[in-house]
This record gives C-alpha cells, structure tokens and sequence, in this order.
C-alpha cells in the first residue's frame, strides 16, 4: 500500500498522493513529498536532523524511477542535482550496491554484505558501532566502486592489509 503524505514509503516506494515522491532520506527511511532539498531539513524533529539524499524512489508508469528534473521544488533550489536518478552514483551511506560508484570523489562504494554497499570515506571489516542495532552485522568492506578515482589514486579507499589482497588486474 502507498504511503501518505510525510509516512515512510521505503518499502511500497510509492505515494498515496499522486502530486508527491518517495524521496529516500537514507538507508532507514524515505517520505512522500512534493520536493525534496539533499541535505538536513529544518521540519525534521532535532533527534532526526539528519541529511537526506533525496534519491527519487517513486516509480513511473514505465517501470523507472521519476528523474530529478520532473520534480517540483518548493524549498528554494532551482533544480536536484541529477544523482538522484537509480543507476547513477549514491549520495554519501547511501546504497551503492546497484550503481557501484560515489557522488563524492573522496567516497568509496563498500559492499557490506550481499543486501548493502554504501559510499564512505573509509571502511573497517566487521560490525560498525555506527549502524543501528537491528543493521550491526559485519561489514566486509570490498570495494564495489567502478571509478578511475578508486582504482588507482593512493588514500582513496581504506581497508585493512589483511582484507585488500587482492588488485585490479587487466586480462
């Protein structure tokens, strides 16, 4: 079922309201709004003052996700940066399982396991004291990025000696 107006719609994607979008916030949470502005919003409770990517999760009638431009905005901006569209690069902790690269040059795609990858700076092996409890499973921090950034450039991606044996080799 769709979500209203402001309610969780990670999950269906869609929105009871068909003049909103399912915007994600992050990997726990998305909301049904007319527009969306990547960053923190002043609306959200102090405790939930965290940034939101704005990645559109609402699907089209063609089976795609709505495209950034098609957005309304109401909250200042001229338009969304176009990385909010599916297979393009991921906001920073945002999911980049599918798209394999990073917003941020400075961010990695790090694969959690076989459901997460998210774009970081850096990525320790194991369980991350960061991640909610429900989520605190390990992390195997292989890199997923297909950028030039993070094939070749010193101090791009961090991992332990022990995890990052293996090289980017040409056949």
């Amino acid at each position: 079922q769709c979500a209203a107006n402001y309610d969780d719609c990670l999950a269906s994607k869609c929105c009871a309201d068909p003049a909103s979008t399912c915007f994600r916030k992050n990997e726990y949470w998305a909301g049904c709004h007319a527009a969306c502005e990547p960053g923190l919003h002043d609306a959200d409770p102090p405790e939930y003052q965290t940034p939101w990517s704005c990645a559109v999760l609402t699907p089209t009638t063609s089976g795609s996700a709505t495209t950034s431009a098609s957005v309304p905005l109401t909250t200042g901006l001229t338009s969304l940066p176009p990385t909010t569209t599916p297979k393009q690069c991921a906001a920073n902790y945002d999911d980049c399982l599918e798209s394999k690269c990073c917003v941020d040059p400075a961010a990695t795609c790090f694969r959690k396991d076989e459901y997460w990858a998210g774009c970081h700076e850096e990525c320790v092996p194991g369980i991350h004291d960061t991640d909610p409890p429900e989520f605190q499973t390990p992390w195997s921090c292989e890199i997923l990025s297909v950028t030039t950034s993070s094939l070749g450039t010193s101090g791009s991606a961090t991992t332990s000696p022990s995890t990052s044996s293996g090289s980017v080799t040409s056949s």
